[in-house]
């Protein structure tokens, strides 16, 4: 197993590139909400999204019933993206995120710190993997 640690707003950017360095049409399973994103620098996210969009990435993601994660979610089909929502309440992951992709797992924290560690390791990932899932066939359509 690998794991990289990045701290900053530039670390997340890097952390986030890594997702879009798999072959073309590859996926991305995430946990996650549209607030990460709009609390991001808008022209790396924007840029972001065109070239995963361009590499025929997708994504399935599941994140909590909020205002900001439906009107997102109305740009899925666009931004080669489904999304299920799970009730805010009952899970309250506003401000992080989970990417698994490839053999990877990168966990991206925007609360009170701008962190993101990447693990490369094929069994966590799987395990991951898993666990989404499981969550996706729980999750709203």
């Amino acid at each position: 197993p690998r794991v990289q640690f990045f701290e900053g707003a530039q670390g997340i950017r890097v952390a986030l590139e890594d997702t879009l360095k798999q072959p073309p049409n590859g996926s991305i399973l995430a946990f996650a909400t549209a607030e990460v994103y709009y609390s991001q620098d808008q022209s790396f996210i924007n840029s972001y999204l065109k070239r995963r969009v361009k590499r025929g990435i997708q994504v399935r993601a599941i994140g909590p019933d909020l205002p900001v994660n439906r009107e997102y979610l109305e740009k899925d089909a666009e931004q080669l993206r489904e999304t299920r929502l799970v009730p805010s309440e009952l899970f309250p992951f506003t401000t992080n995120e989970i990417n698994i992709y490839r053999r990877k797992v990168a966990i991206i924290s925007l609360e009170d710190e701008l962190v993101a560690v990447v693990i490369e390791s094929e069994s966590i990932a799987n395990g991951q993997r898993a666990i989404f899932e499981l969550a996706w066939k729980g999750a709203e359509k």
